[in-house]
């Protein structure tokens, strides 16, 4: 008698293998040693940072990635831990929070790999792939990091009340002159479309903001 396969229970290795690889980072996320409560979503983290790997064309090989409002490095941590098996990954990381740049660093090396050797405010991950995190002010970038980025994502302060008034708009200037020619950046904020920012109770909206800075926004 000849078998033959059904193709709806048909496995596939590297699926199942992906699957298994993200619900073990999952479960070492939860444990991590720096929690953060103005930390962004896992699950919401995932899906943002799978959206950017489909927009972002690799050079050589190579991916850098920004994150201007780093916090517990949620972002930074996925990206590493998704892209580095395929492509050499160097990601930046910065806030003005120094729990924050301390305590994404501890994150990253409790996540990924805490093996890994560390240099300073550098941890590398795996042959060719590292993580750098800065405390500093994101709204004049140029001051700290050099060269061009390939993409960048950012989930930027909500409140006007925590964040000093056009703070956010003068971190997405600085973000965007460091942007290479067509890079995504996929910016998280509390600004609601079509409205200016002044009409937003206690939000700040990105998306006038990109406008004006000559950025295609899509929502």
């Amino acid at each position: 008698t000849k078998m033959i396969a059904d193709p709806t229970v048909e496995t596939r290795p590297h699926e199942s293998q992906m699957c298994h690889s993200l619900t073990v980072f999952k479960t070492k996320w939860a444990r991590r040693p720096f929690q953060y409560s103005g930390s962004f979503n896992l699950e919401a983290a995932i899906t943002v940072v799978d959206i950017l790997r489909d927009l972002t064309v690799p050079k050589q090989g190579r991916v850098k990635l920004l994150d201007p409002t780093c916090g517990s490095g949620s972002f930074l941590a996925l990206a590493l831990h998704a892209w580095a098996d395929s492509v050499s990954v160097r990601a930046v990381g910065v806030d003005s929070n120094p729990k924050c740049s301390e305590g994404s660093l501890r994150n990253l090396k409790h996540v990924l790999d805490s093996s890994n050797s560390s240099d300073g405010n550098t941890f590398r991950v795996g042959s060719s792939s590292s993580a750098t995190i800065h405390c500093a002010d994101s709204s004049d970038l140029s001051n700290i990091l050099g060269g061009t980025f390939d993409c960048a994502v950012a989930n930027l302060p909500w409140n006007r009340n925590t964040f000093e008034l056009g703070s956010n708009e003068r971190i997405l200037e600085s973000v965007s002159s460091l942007l290479s020619p067509g890079a995504p950046f996929i910016v998280v904020s509390g600004g609601m479309a079509g409205q200016d920012e002044s009409d937003v109770d206690g939000c700040f909206n990105a998306r006038s903001c990109l406008e004006r800075l000559g950025m295609i926004v899509l929502t």
